[in-house]
């Protein structure tokens, strides 16, 4: 299964929350079903939308993520069995270019979820008790949605280091199968 690179993009107003996306996006019509369901908890704000619906485009990468750890476990053990010739490198090459474009976007939404938290200090100062409280749900939620993001890129980086030490081990077992 293929990554979905479509950007998604979003514009946050008071208000209104205006999003720019593939017309198949399954992050659009997830919410979409969602918002439209009766007795549906609808989000705080449009900024606390955005922030769920981010946290949702994550949360399909663990998907992804998990997937990639089962593939890559296969091809490494079947990489490591010394009565195995290895043969399957097209699937593991894939597998790790695929770690490769997984780790790009978490880099690229990183810094998209950072640059939107320093944004949001940088608004004015709310006066009214619960616009206050609202924000601080707001930079809550963001600094969850940055660990959410940190947390599946450090898993992309170990499956990465894992995959480079089998393909090394491989590499090693076969240079002393040769001098023996």
């Amino acid at each position: 299964r293929a990554i979905d690179t479509s950007p998604v993009g979003f514009a946050v107003f008071d208000r209104v929350l205006i999003t720019v996306h593939p017309t198949d996006c399954a992050v659009h019509e997830h919410f979409a079903t969602r918002l439209a369901a009766a007795g549906a908890r609808l989000p705080a704000s449009p900024a606390d939308l955005m922030l769920r619906m981010v946290n949702h485009m994550v949360d399909s990468y663990l998907d992804l993520r998990r997937l990639l750890t089962r593939q890559l476990g296969h091809l490494q053990q079947e990489l490591l069995d010394p009565n195995s010739r290895f043969r399957d490198w097209h699937a593991l090459l894939a597998s790790r270019n695929m770690l490769h474009l997984l780790e790009d976007i978490c880099e690229d939404q990183r810094s998209a979820v950072q640059e939107w938290i320093d944004a949001l200090d940088e608004w004015p100062e709310e006066h009214d008790k619960q616009a206050r409280r609202e924000r601080e749900l707001l930079r809550v939620r963001s600094r969850d949605v940055l660990e959410h993001v940190a947390r599946v890129l450090g898993h992309v980086r170990r499956l990465e280091e894992s995959a480079e030490a089998a393909v090394q081990m491989h590499g090693a077992m076969g240079l002393t199968g040769e001098l023996t």
